[in-house]
């Protein structure tokens, strides 16, 4: 009763603003453009390079990891920037951005999207974001929940002797144990490993208030997960050599009954959040603020197998400090998430904000130098720093290229819930990379991050934050 009550509640907060299309909240009146009187534009010097008009960009994908093998495939973006003469076109990263990927992997990986963001559409103050993915991983990460998932790499019971140790902190010697073949041909190659088919369609409309500095959004998500253990599979080991899968971590959990959804489920939400922007540039930021707040609702009402609220909150900042003699930026993140309820366990690394998801902590997009999805709990918290150095730019068949050369450090961890939050034993990250502005709105890194556990090589998308 008291989550249908929220989920309600919730319905009248997205309602009422977002159907206030008319109204100026804080009395102004006018032209859109009088209305967005406090919202920052892109710097003289950065509005002059911006490309108008339409064009594509093409991106050939091409990379390796040890769990998904080699994959290849191609993400094509394609902008509308209208005219200079726009009145919008210092105020907006673009008028509308699509985007298809396409990613296969040779350990038969899936990777396809389907992006739209459209903001200030049709010339008003509202934004349209849409988003389809179809994605299937069958090694999909999975190394316990909450404080258990702290501590060092264990073995299984099957695999602990007296002669050598049942626990590691390098994740490489951790895995050499679970590949090995016993006399009974059983083995624990895949034993922190699943695989989850994900197929989900995100909509969130969002609206500009307070002249262009607070936006207010609401939306909601329809997403079928299907998960597929692998106790009992034979599966191969690093030496090449099949063995019959014992036991997973995922199935001991669930026998344990210390998760929820271990055979996946419809996993559907509605939405609300409220955002502080004070960027000057979206895509990629020289200064200014994005402070933000979501809530998520998961009901049975609403089609899903799920009942849980999570909450996030977050502040990001950008700061040129020597505009004049450094093309360098300083960029920082802090977040804090919380769920209530039963949450899946394959949502439980989910960190949602105003502006979409991503999985965490651990992986490109969080905790870098650790393995995606490393930590997973009902509550979590993540910081990130970075400094963004614009050391070249060039122009190459009239397109404008920039290359940033970006150390970061990261830390974060997880809590089994929020009165057990402290700043003791977080995990930290930390690495570097080469990131390539195309246009000032397409984003592409290469990072290299490392822990005191594991390292890796990252291709990504946009900015981490």
């Amino acid at each position: 009763m008291k989550s249908f009550i929220a989920f309600s509640f919730l319905i009248l907060l997205i309602t009422v603003p977002l159907l206030s299309i008319a109204q100026e909240l804080d009395g102004s009146s006018g032209s859109l453009i009088d209305y967005l009187k406090n919202k920052p534009t892109l710097p003289e010097e950065e509005l002059a390079k911006k490309k108008e008009f339409g064009y594509f960009v093409p991106i050939p994908l091409l990379a390796f990891d040890p769990d998904i093998g080699w994959g290849t495939g191609l993400r094509l973006y394609h902008y509308s920037n209208g005219k200079k003469t726009d009145p919008l076109f210092r105020y907006t990263p673009y008028f509308h951005r699509v985007f298809g990927q396409v990613f296969l992997t040779t350990k038969n990986a899936q990777f396809s999207i389907f992006d739209l963001d459209s903001p200030y559409l049709w010339s008003s103050l509202f934004r349209v974001r849409s988003r389809i993915i179809l994605a299937k991983n069958p090694t999909t990460n999975y190394f316990g929940i909450g404080n258990q998932s702290l501590g060092h790499f264990r073995l299984p019971v099957a695999l602990q002797n007296q002669d050598a140790p049942h626990s590691f902190s390098k994740l490489e010697d951790y895995d050499k144990e679970l590949n090995r073949r016993l006399p009974n041909g059983e083995t624990y190659a895949k034993y922190y490993k699943y695989n989850l088919h994900t197929t989900s369609w995100r909509l969130a409309l969002e609206r500009d208030f307070y002249g262009g500095l607070i936006r207010l959004m609401g939306g909601f998500r329809i997403e079928k997960n299907d998960v597929y253990d692998y106790t009992g599979d034979e599966v191969q080991t690093s030496s090449g050599k099949n063995g019959k899968m014992g036991k997973t971590k995922l199935r001991e959990d669930h026998e344990a009954g210390k998760i929820t959804g271990f055979r996946g489920g419809m996993d559907n939400i509605i939405k609300f959040g409220i955002a502080y922007d004070t960027r000057d540039f979206e895509p990629a930021p020289n200064n200014g603020i994005f402070a933000d707040a979501a809530v998520e609702v998961s009901e049975p009402v609403i089609g899903s197998d799920f009942d849980y609220v999570r909450a996030l909150t977050a502040i990001r900042g950008y700061y040129t400090p020597f505009p004049k003699q450094l093309k360098m930026v300083l960029a920082g993140r802090g977040l804090y998430y919380a769920h209530v309820g039963k949450v899946p366990f394959f949502n439980l690394a989910t960190i949602a904000n105003t502006q979409g998801k991503f999985r965490g902590l651990g992986g490109r997009r969080s905790l870098r130098g650790y393995k995606q999805d490393r930590f997973m709990g009902k509550v979590g918290a993540l910081f990130n720093l970075e400094a963004r150095w614009n050391f070249r730019e060039f122009y190459l068949f009239e397109q404008h290229f920039a290359l940033l050369f970006t150390p970061f450090l990261d830390a974060g961890r997880v809590f089994d819930d929020t009165q057990e939050t402290t700043l003791a034993h977080w995990k930290q990250g930390q690495g570097a990379g080469l990131r390539i502005a195309w246009n000032q709105a397409t984003i592409i890194a290469i990072e290299y991050g490392w822990s005191h556990e594991d390292s890796g090589g990252y291709l990504l998308f946009n900015h981490t934050f």
